[in-house]
């Protein structure tokens, strides 16, 4: 079987990452509020389970904002060298739908997509397109979609711009605390 056929045999995977904690403000306004200590061990520690679960995406898309821009920062250590970073400043407090536009942007030979940003949009976009599970991911992701966590969907073969409401598999729904018991 060809790499290409491979690929969409595969689908595609979006991991939606709410930026972690960030200082409650900043002298330049909130495009520039800077992580607060909580959020940068946070992001560190959201990056190395991003690496152990074999979730390294080929390509980030990033809000320009500060506290986005300083998360991926953190992660990128456990990401690889062959990836495509986009910071984008339509993804500024966007809402699902203009997130969803910008994703529709992507090559399709990028398997696995990473998204940087804020809320709500990013919670609801989740919300939007995972299918209802048993498991308690969707639950626990439903409730709250707190500072530095990470929705990893999984769709079936198809393109980006075809991402559809609760078309995608939720693999997992990760916070920053859960990941902390974890390691404890």
């Amino acid at each position: 079987m060809s790499a290409a056929r491979e690929r969409e045999a595969l689908g595609h995977r979006l991991l939606l990452l709410r930026h972690a904690k960030a200082a409650p403000a900043d002298p330049g306004g909130d495009p520039e509020r800077p992580l607060a200590a909580r959020g940068r061990r946070d992001a560190a520690r959201m990056g190395a389970e991003i690496e152990r679960r074999g979730l390294a995406p080929e390509q980030v898309l990033c809000s320009s904002a500060r506290r986005t821009r300083e998360t991926l920062e953190l992660l990128m250590p456990h990401l690889g060298a062959n990836l495509s970073v986009v910071v984008d400043p339509s993804l500024y407090l966007a809402g699902p739908e203009e997130i969803l536009d910008r994703i529709a942007e992507v090559r399709e030979r990028v398997q696995t997509l990473l998204v940087v940003g804020h809320h709500p949009g990013l919670a609801e976009l989740a919300l939007r397109l995972a299918r209802r599970s048993d498991s308690g991911a969707s639950a626990r992701m439903e409730q709250k979609f707190p500072t530095g966590a990470l929705a990893a969907l999984r769709f079936p073969a198809g393109r980006w711009r075809d991402l559809a409401p609760r078309s995608g598999v939720l693999d997992a729904f990760l916070t920053p605390r859960e990941i902390a018991e974890d390691e404890g």
